[in-house]
């Protein structure tokens, strides 16, 4: 315990007040900033602390609980932050604010993650920094700087003309289709832009007849049956069965598109035997068709 001197006692009694460390009178309107803590000595001489508030000023000396004072002051108020009161008569109120100082007592709400700042209403927010990008996304908080128009694809965060897609190859696992089997179709395609976004069989007269399956980023499967071309149109022929033409349609995901035409020969076999169609139905040999 720190023994007073006479005058510096004297002074204790009168006031019944706190007085900072190193003496002086140092009542409590000393110029501070929200938050900090002083020095100061209690009326039994023992040390504690002053805590400045949101005015700029001074509290009074926390001398009813010392204690409390030094494990705030070794915890940075710890306690304040968590919307205690601190000791000296201040409650804090941060109430939605999630950073900076809450405006009852100055002590911290919060700090706000890297990349972000703290807004006067106490809210942690990024601000994104485009410069001159017009799309894409901006590298400080990777938010978007805009989207491109139709026929234009994002290059380095500019907006430039589209490319179309391009079959680069096309296989057919048959030329001739029966009423029980079907033809593979494949299709390897590539994109400048790099937006591959399905692969169509169509009939001629623009009907999708499917999409083809996705095996890789460049390659589409599709089966193409004889029951599914004779839903399209039945089919109605001789012995020699008969040609069809469809359209294979690469799209990407600005619109643009590649296409290719496949013929195919369909035909019917019974017994081993080629025999004609009629109304969509493959007749057996020497059953005659009334309408062919």
């Amino acid at each position: 315990m720190r023994i007073l001197g006479t005058q510096a006692a004297l002074a204790v009694v009168l006031a019944w007040g706190c007085v900072p460390a190193g003496g002086g009178g140092g009542g409590g309107s000393a110029a501070c900033q929200p938050g900090d803590l002083r020095l100061c000595e209690c009326p039994d001489g023992v040390e504690s602390r002053r805590r400045c508030d949101a005015t700029g000023a001074y509290g009074p000396c926390r001398c009813g609980d010392a204690g409390a004072g030094d494990a705030g002051d070794a915890g940075d108020g710890e306690g304040a932050d968590m919307g205690e009161d601190d000791g000296g008569g201040c409650a804090p109120d941060c109430a939605d604010r999630e950073c900076g100082l809450d405006p009852v007592c100055g002590v911290s709400c919060g700090v706000c993650d890297l990349m972000e700042t703290c807004g006067a209403d106490g809210v942690c927010a990024c601000t994104p920094d485009c410069g001159d990008r017009v799309c894409g996304r901006d590298f400080v908080c990777f938010a978007s700087c805009g989207e491109c128009g139709a026929g234009t694809v994002c290059d380095d965060g500019q907006c430039v003309p589209g490319q179309p897609p391009v079959i680069e190859h096309l296989f057919a696992s048959q030329a001739a289709i029966d009423q029980r089997s079907g033809v593979q179709l494949t299709v390897i395609a590539a994109d400048p832009d790099g937006d591959l976004e399905r692969v169509d069989l169509e009939a001629m007269d623009g009907q999708v007849i499917g999409t083809f399956e996705t095996f890789n980023q460049r390659g589409f499967d599709y089966t193409l049956t004889w029951r599914q071309a004779n839903e399209l149109e039945p089919f109605h022929f001789d012995r020699g069965g008969t040609r069809r033409t469809f359209r294979i349609r690469v799209l990407d995901a600005q619109g643009f598109h590649d296409t290719h035409e496949l013929e195919f020969r369909f035909i019917c076999v019974v017994s081993a035997l080629q025999t004609p169609a009629c109304n969509g139905v493959c007749l057996a040999p020497q059953e005659p068709c009334d309408e062919m």
